[in-house]
């Protein structure tokens, strides 16, 4: 079964394993426009899923569980470099 990304109740926040949550990446463009590219299941796979992204554009990206709203990885920070998993924003 496909995961149900951009759906708030396809993860309620505070059940299950962070490991099985579903994330959308999205690309934040000139002008801060977002671009949502792909959902991913499971945080084993946003780290992959965002450095591939990273090379192919040198806009910011990042991973989001939309129920919780945490953002859990960015990749082409200018306050970080590479794609890495991390608690929060500030990840």
């Amino acid at each position: 079964m496909a995961p149900d990304c951009l759906n708030p109740n396809s993860t309620p926040s505070g059940t299950g394993s962070i490991v099985d949550r579903d994330y959308d990446i999205f690309e934040i463009l000139p002008g801060e426009s977002l671009l949502w590219r792909m959902c991913v299941h499971g945080t084993q796979n946003v780290a992959k899923a965002l450095e591939e992204l990273g090379k192919q554009t040198p806009n910011e990206c990042f991973a989001i569980n939309i129920g919780t709203k945490e953002v859990i990885a960015r990749v082409n920070d200018k306050r970080s470099r590479g794609a890495h998993l991390g608690s929060g924003e500030g990840g």
